[in-house]
């Protein structure tokens, strides 16, 4: 399975391109401006959040708690944020076709990462996020994949249907040729009687005379 999503992943990547739209910027956390880094994506909120879990899950950093809006990932080791134990803040907004996500590191109670004290982290940060764009690209092809899978099924299954109710259709459309035909053989043969009845009477009604 990891190797089909990494090859999709890579599909993924020739049509989306690698996005580097990530940006510092700044959010409030517990009340106070903290800086972060900030991206946009062609993508449902829905399907950014699994893109990240998926991201989070690979580097074994686990789900992390929610907390008053954000992803929250306590005390964890991940090299490319620093040397030491950090905390890791994730935002995520959007709609249908848009979505935003924002990351901001803490080393620790409100000693939050930035561009001016640690440039080198800032980049991976930026690098993080934009490296979910083509994760998602490839979750929203898997998605497409099987969506498309399953209105061919769908179709299949109409047509075998329709074809089903074709043959049916022939086999009654025989069954009434074949009492048409009997039908007919029926009113040849009461004509017949007709005739002789008919016969009949005028051969009695000719012995009044």
């Amino acid at each position: 399975m990891k190797k089909i999503f990494f090859t999709l992943a890579i599909i993924a990547a020739a049509f989306i391109g690698k996005a580097q739209n990530a940006t510092e910027s700044t959010i409030e956390i517990n009340k106070v401006k903290q800086p972060c880094v900030m991206a946009t994506y062609n993508f449902s909120q829905d399907l950014l959040e699994e893109a990240i879990r998926k991201r989070m899950s690979a580097e074994g950093l686990g789900s992390g708690d929610k907390s008053k809006g954000f992803r929250v990932y306590k005390k964890v080791a991940y090299k490319a944020f620093g040397d030491t134990d950090c905390d890791i803040y994730i935002k995520m907004d959007g709609k249908k076709d848009a979505s935003t996500a924002t990351l901001a590191v803490s080393k620790g109670y409100d000693n939050f990462v930035s561009g001016s004290t640690d440039e080198k982290i800032m980049d991976n940060m930026k690098a993080f996020l934009n490296s979910i764009n083509e994760i998602a690209g490839a979750l929203q092809l898997e998605k497409d994949i099987e969506a498309s899978d399953e209105a061919l099924k769908k179709a299949i299954k109409k047509y075998d249907n329709s074809v089903d109710d074709g043959k049916g259709l022939e086999k009654d459309k025989a069954k009434i040729e074949e009492k048409i035909s009997e039908n007919k053989k029926d009113q040849e043969n009461l004509n017949k009687e007709v005739e002789k009845a008919k016969e009949a009477l005028a051969a009695l009604k000719a012995k009044k005379k």
